[in-house]
């Protein structure tokens, strides 16, 4: 199967489903390609965040491979905050000829660009949302001015027949639902993934790296990877072990970056605590493994995030804030949850798991076992490809 995704951006080092899921259809034997912009996503605080792993936002346009991926990078004719036009967009799918189109980013004008496309080629589109509530829900009055000229300009093309809707869970599939005008049952829910060969358990890094970060063997190491700024709620946790009972134990890895005075206030709370950090600089998505491996708990304090899930296959035990988009990291029984933002429940939390190592190889043998059964981006492609072989029959029809 000749299979095109879709993202307005594309950033392989980071990982993210616009890399996993088309390397998955590829290793199965698929035709697979991506068409994205000239440019790497906006992330807040861009130069002081993943810039530093990325470089420059914008890349430049034209063909090539990234990462083992036949890449389109096509040039934006506009960019309006997270919102831009692909110059060339329609020309490059009547090159390709795709047999089914997957597009990352259901609310963007790429999506319409290539919905118009599909309709006109009868060419099955599906339409993946990974829009959760707390990031929906955050919006200024020039996002809610966005949200209606799009119901308008794009919706009427996403739905039709030709078109598959997915969501990550039941946050996204509501959001999707409402702004599309389509029933939740029309929506299939798809979770991310991880990728199974890449993230396993390496008992040789975790000796390496714990050894470079010069880690005793009897302490417990809490990693978070992730952007180090505020709307992570990084703070909340450097708080909360900052109460913690335990603390005298425990070891804070974070891996990312932020804005100076950020992380210069996440170390004053932890020295004045007597809690031990390292900040380490991003890497790679290819190298969190090693850092996984070298810890004993994982901890996102706020918003979903992929490197729970990536996390939790290697074998760690989680602690995720209570909210829709996080329950089936735990579902397992494989960690615990707390109110997001809620110091106190969160630094229970840790000392509930550090204090308790049966329960933490308890809780690893159930993550990784629930991981590798539904949660690896093999499994989601093959789920994928079901609804594409669907799709491509009904549009036949």
């Amino acid at each position: 199967m000749r299979i095109f995704h879709l993202s307005s951006w594309f950033q392989p080092k980071l990982g993210y489903s616009e890399f996993h899921l088309p390397k998955a259809q590829a290793i199965l034997g698929h035709k697979v390609s991506v068409l994205t912009s000239d440019r790497f996503f906006p992330f807040p605080d861009y130069e002081e965040t993943v810039g530093k792993l990325l470089g420059p936002r914008v890349v430049g346009f034209g063909s090539g491979t990234e990462e083992g991926i036949a890449v389109q990078r096509l040039r934006a004719r506009f960019e309006i905050r997270h919102h831009m036009w692909l110059v060339g967009l329609a020309a490059a799918l009547d090159r390709e000829r795709p047999d089914v189109i997957h597009a990352h980013e259901a609310f963007t004008l790429p999506v319409y660009q290539c919905a118009r496309w599909a309709w006109r080629n009868r060419v099955p589109l599906v339409i993946a949302s990974s829009m959760e509530n707390e990031v929906f829900r955050e919006m200024d009055i020039g996002r809610r001015y966005y949200y209606k000229f799009h119901r308008r300009l794009a919706t009427p093309m996403l739905r039709k027949p030709n078109v598959g809707l997915t969501a990550v869970g039941p946050g996204a599939r509501a959001i999707l639902s409402a702004q599309i005008g389509v029933s939740e049952s029309s929506v299939e829910i798809v979770p991310l993934g991880a990728d199974s060969a890449r993230f396993t358990f390496d008992a040789g890094k975790r000796t390496a790296i714990r050894r470079r970060l010069q880690i005793e063997d009897e302490c417990i190491v809490i990693v978070y990877a992730g952007k180090l700024i505020e709307g992570k709620d990084v703070h909340v946790l450097a708080e909360a072990l900052a109460q913690a009972n335990s603390k005298s134990q425990i070891l804070l890895l974070l891996v990312g970056e932020g804005k100076a005075d950020y992380k210069a206030k996440i170390e004053a709370t932890l020295k004045t605590a007597g809690v031990r950090c390292v900040i380490s600089k991003p890497v790679p998505n290819d190298e969190l493994p090693g850092y996984f491996s070298a810890s004993d708990l994982g901890v996102w304090p706020s918003q979903s995030s992929n490197a729970a899930i990536e996390a939790a296959l290697v074998g760690l035990p989680l602690i995720v804030s209570d909210v829709q988009a996080t329950k089936h990291y735990i579902a397992a029984g494989n960690g615990i949850s707390f109110t997001r933002g809620d110091v106190a429940m969160l630094s229970k939390g840790i000392d509930q798991l550090v204090s308790n190592p049966g329960e933490r190889q308890r809780m690893s043998e159930l993550g990784k076992l629930q991981m590798s059964r539904s949660m690896t981006w093999s499994a989601i492609a093959v789920r994928y490809l079901e609804i594409y072989e669907r799709l491509i029959e009904a549009t036949r029809a």
